[in-house]
């Protein structure tokens, strides 16, 4: 944790705003992984303050990435939607864990908008991931249609980019 504070109090030096709100962003949601680990790896769930500490950087991440401007010329809009995306994404499967399922399905698609929305170039492993995480929640909620249906699409992007990153 110590150390990802450190990187962004580099961060905050760099002069150009819409990258340094950017490398900030990628530090907080880094920061989850350390969470995240804690509560589901090391088997500290029981600890709250792990899991609020989780959410608060994730929410601190998407907060964050949301401040850098379109069409900035240093941070491309595709990286920051890319980012938005997968912070809403962390953000649906973090409420999922918690079987906060309205939640979930709130964030989740609005991850899915920014996959579906063609002005922004988003890469196909992090496709599968936007389209596979709406599956688990549907079939979470027993609407097996849907969750089908995702779970389809995520798998027919897959076949076609075979990566390690996309397996679904």
């Amino acid at each position: 944790e110590k150390d990802f504070k450190t990187a962004i109090s580099y961060a905050e030096k760099i002069k150009n705003k819409d990258l340094s709100l950017y490398y900030i962003s990628l530090c907080y949601e880094n920061m989850t992984g350390y969470y995240h680990n804690k509560v589901y790896i090391n088997q500290e769930a029981e600890n709250k303050e792990y899991k609020d500490s989780l959410l608060y950087y994730l929410d601190k991440s998407h907060e964050t990435i949301k401040q850098v401007k379109d069409n900035n010329g240093v941070v491309s809009n595709d990286f920051k939607y890319e980012h938005i995306a997968f912070t809403y994404i962390r953000l649906g499967i973090f409420y999922l864990e918690q079987s906060e399922l309205e939640q979930s399905e709130k964030h989740l698609l609005e991850g899915y908008k920014i996959h579906e929305n063609k002005e922004y170039n988003i890469p196909v492993y992090s496709k599968i991931i936007l389209l596979n995480q709406p599956s688990l929640l549907y079939l979470e909620k027993e609407e097996y249609q849907k969750s089908i249906d995702f779970a389809q699409r995520a798998l027919k992007l897959e076949k076609k980019n075979n990566n390690p990153y996309g397996r679904v």
